[in-house]
């Protein structure tokens, strides 16, 4: 038997994958060897042997009766039926269980199995057995709906997308911020819309310099600082006069630069607002809202605690300096609790911040459905998180950093792509019940009424890169997707929320069938909406259970796209995957399919510039004319922005991730005059309100 049979056999590791170009690209053997030595490097020791071999969690759906089947030969089966068996229930209730003999498919023997009653609630509970006095917490059972129910209100609707950073308002600290998102989301709402969807706005680092890509977040469980509009806090209009005028001068001079198309400046704006709230909490406006306070603490648990802490010891050593990172250092370590004592003021700061960002957001949710949103904000999920992040701290026995996730060669990036973010490993999620996962999914539907899941393919399989190797060596690594869209709708369903699955890119017909199964709605690209025989779909064939944009934010906008600008720019940037001359007339044939796809459906201008104001409307209209039960509109597109937002293959050489809102002559663009924008107008005349 190979190398690779082996591997295959335990891990569910194939041989290779059909990529993007539908051609079978076999793994290397070396990445093969690589990834499954780190996968044993990393398995947890509880999952090699457990009571009574009883799976570490179990995610099943309601209405359903489930078994799940013991391993232990039958001459315990009397000991085994001797014990108490029964499933402590989220709210504290209890529901006695009975063992019962089955017979299984291939199997030539019945096998013993606890019976799950299918009146199980939906929720978060645990199979407890107690033996010869003796408890055992045996499995993580999670019961889930079978399908997310969408409400009749939000579907066929529309909605904008924004980089809400670059979206700048009179009161922004030279970057937007919850009140600049609360100002569009009231806008876009008495506009019509149902909807706004945003960049992430995961916690980034707590000490300058900042990161610049939201996708490239500290924790994805907890929220980034940028994101608090300071002077909308009660703690600010409540604050000392002198506190609340030193704060003002924090702000002044980031507001002068609200109407400059100067590239942003994170760390600025970051250490200004983590200044401004110092002084709030030195203040003693931490005690304004104590209670609600303290119950935030006691509901976040000992994962808030163990963010804050790596907060603060990254104040005192830095992201990666090697203290925080030996062995005996992790959170549970007895350094981190001497530490804890230590540092116990500045963890309740931490605290504090996130509560204060959690209350923030919650109350644009709250107006952007009072404004008559039926969705509201929709949030973006990143893939991962950096190696030296508070995640992989706090959460050491949950990843494998000897591997970075990224995704092979595409329409998107010929190279391929290494996003730098060590993965969750499969096995140790289901150790403590998707606890984290849990989490992550909660507080982004907790704090709005949608999420969209960046790749989602990453829930079903990531490509792991071994280090050191290029994007092209990776390996796809199977995660048990059904537990984990089962616990998405789960949350969704118990907050309200529509889920968006990002499935663009080599995505298998098993993942864009899962969704559909669970009730999550997939990703559209008007640009790139091809059928099997390289032919641009017609507007009525499109999938209906989808979210669709004309373009996306690893594309110029669409202004730019139309004339061709992404060719020039990605050529001087080196990062072509073939002669500028082919990439021309990739990009040629494309335009040519879209223009005569609208002018066949009667939208498309005669006689105009490419990339003009008349071609941004019509391949609205275009996509207007699509079933999609979901369409969003770039601000970008709005003003006819020119900048690309991101290069998907740069790092240095483009700035990712800086670009504020500008016109098409590179003027910065307020939301007010977002609001009196031409094109907006004719949008709003030829598409939303006469489709």
């Amino acid at each position: 038997m190979t190398h690779e049979h082996t591997a295959s056999h335990k891990w569910g590791l194939a041989k290779g994958y059909r990529g993007a170009d539908h051609a079978w690209h076999p793994y290397s053997a070396d990445s093969i060897k690589a990834v499954e030595t780190a996968l044993e490097t990393h398995l947890p020791v509880s999952s090699q042997q457990r009571f009574a071999g009883l799976p570490a969690t179990a995610v099943v759906e309601e209405e359903k009766l489930h078994y799940l089947t013991l391993s232990a030969p039958q001459s315990e089966w009397g000991l085994l039926q001797l014990a108490d068996w029964e499933v402590h229930l989220e709210d504290g209730s209890r529901v006695p269980l009975r063992l019962v003999t089955v017979e299984l498919p291939g199997k030539k023997d019945p096998v013993l199995a606890a019976e799950l009653p299918s009146a199980l609630p939906q929720g978060y509970h645990r199979l407890v057995v107690i033996s010869a006095d003796v408890t055992y917490r045996t499995t993580h059972i999670i019961v889930t709906p079978s399908y997310l129910q969408i409400s009749p209100n939000q579907q066929n609707v529309w909605g904008l997308t924004t980089q809400i950073y670059a979206l700048r308002g009179d009161q922004s600290w030279s970057m937007g911020d919850s009140h600049d998102l609360k100002e569009l989301c009231c806008w876009a709402a008495r506009e019509g819309a149902d909807f706004v969807s945003i960049n992430p706005i995961h916690a980034g680092s707590t000490v300058a310099p900042v990161e610049n890509s939201p996708y490239l977040p500290r924790s994805r469980r907890y929220l980034s600082v940028l994101m608090l509009a300071v002077e909308d806090l009660p703690e600010y209009q409540s604050a000392s006069a002198e506190c609340r005028a030193a704060i003002d001068a924090l702000a002044a001079p980031l507001k002068t630069r609200n109407q400059s198309p100067e590239l942003l400046d994170r760390s600025v704006v970051h250490s200004a607002k983590m200044a401004a709230l110092e002084l709030l909490f030195s203040d003693g406006m931490y005690t304004l809202r104590l209670d609600h306070f303290e119950e935030f603490c006691q509901q976040e648990g000992s994962q808030l605690r163990d963010y804050a802490l790596w907060c603060a010891l990254v104040e005192e050593y830095g992201e990666d300096h090697p203290i925080l990172w030996e062995n005996d250092h992790g959170p549970s370590s007895a350094w981190a609790v001497e530490k804890s004592v230590e540092h116990a003021k500045r963890i309740k700061f931490h605290q504090w911040v996130q509560f204060l960002l959690t209350d923030q957001l919650q109350d644009v949710q709250r107006a952007a459905k009072a404004a008559g949103m039926s969705i509201g904000i929709v949030h973006d999920l990143a893939v991962g998180v950096g190696l030296h992040s508070a995640d992989v701290w706090s959460l050491p026995s949950l990843m494998v950093p000897e591997v970075t996730v990224g995704a092979p060669p595409d329409a998107y990036n010929q190279l391929g792509q290494n996003w730098n973010q060590p993965p969750w490993h499969p096995k140790s999620l289901q150790e403590v019940g998707y606890a984290p996962f849990v989490q992550m999914i909660r507080k982004l539907c907790e704090t709005g009424g949608g999420v969209r899941i960046d790749h989602i393919l990453g829930l079903f399989r990531l490509w792991w890169i071994p280090r050191g190797m290029p994007p092209t060596a990776g390996v796809y690594v199977p995660f048990p997707y059904h537990d984990l869209l089962r616990i998405v709708i789960l949350e969704a369903h118990r907050h309200g929320c529509v889920i968006i699955g990002e499935d663009l890119g080599t995505v298998e017909d098993y993942v864009r069938e899962a969704l559909c199964h669970y009730g999550i709605w997939g990703t559209s690209v008007l640009w790139y909406e091809y059928d099997d025989n390289g032919q641009l779909r017609v507007p009525e064939t499109i999938r209906r259970d989808c979210m669709m944009t004309v373009s996306t934010h690893d594309m110029p906008p669409v202004s730019a796209y139309l004339a061709g600008k992404q060719v020039d720019l990605r050529d001087s940037l080196g990062i072509l995957g073939q002669p500028r001359e082919a990439e021309w007339q990739d990009y040629l044939r494309n335009r040519a399919d879209i223009v005569e796809m609208g002018t066949r459906m009667g939208v498309w201008p005669s006689d105009t510039l490419p990339g003009s104001d008349a071609e941004v409307l019509a391949i609205h209209q275009l996509m207007w004319l699509a079933p999609a039960t979901a369409k969003a509109i770039s601000l970008a597109d709005i003003v006819t922005e020119q900048r690309s937002e991101n290069v998907p293959g740069t790092d240095t050489e483009y700035p990712n991730w800086l670009v504020p809102l500008c016109d098409r002559e590179g003027r910065a663009v307020s939301l007010q005059q977002v609001q009196e924008s031409p094109m907006w107008a004719a949008m709003k005349r030829d598409v939303m309100d006469n489709p």
